[in-house]
């Protein structure tokens, strides 16, 4: 999300689980945030929603924000007369998107909020590349010592010897090097 700012009035509530500059994943309810709006009549409850929807900025997704001003502004809407076949007949022609023209601080906040991006993914592209050839150093590190440890195991191993190369099997003292260690030492 580019930009997100529920508007504060008296008389709204919001219940959303969105914030600017968080990602809404394909996975998301398509209810990402609900106004509610109360007044002492229906109209003035309508004319906070309204002026609440009109003063919603939000930029980096689609929202129904149109369609739902168009909604409220319906005479029907307005008189209170729709019923469950109200978007079956008027849906629509609620439904299309009329030419609105974008106000000057909403292009001036998509274009920061644009730039904004481009320098964080170029950031975000050059840590990804640093971080991905630091992962590949470790793991020819982790390779080579692999190998090396590998080789001196098994060098060690060659240097053990047989039960026929034990002069007696049955004591293996006589290789152990901590016992021979102690008869170097007496």
């Amino acid at each position: 999300m580019l930009l997100y700012r529920e508007p504060r009035r008296p008389g709204l509530r919001f219940d959303s689980g969105v914030v600017e500059g968080g990602e809404v994943s394909v996975y998301y309810d398509p209810m990402i945030a609900k106004l509610i709006a109360s007044g002492e009549t229906r109209e003035a409850a309508i004319a906070r929603l309204v002026a609440a929807l009109r003063e919603f900025p939000v930029l980096g997704i689609r929202t129904n924000i149109p369609f739902l001003l168009r909604i409220l502004e319906h005479p029907r809407f307005q008189s209170g007369t729709v019923d469950t076949g109200f978007l079956d007949g008027d849906g629509s022609a609620l439904a299309g998107d009329p030419k609105i023209e974008m106000p000057p601080f909403v292009h001036a906040a998509l274009e920061f909020a644009t730039e904004s991006h481009v320098a964080t993914q170029s950031r975000i592209g050059t840590q990804s590349r640093i971080a991905t050839e630091s992962r590949i150093a470790t793991e020819s590190r982790i390779a080579t010592e692999s190998r090396i440890a590998t080789e001196s195991r098994i060098a060690t191993e060659s240097q053990v010897p047989t039960e026929s190369q034990i002069p007696n099997p049955e004591s293996r003292e006589n290789w152990d090097p901590w016992n021979r260690l102690q008869n170097w030492r007496a």
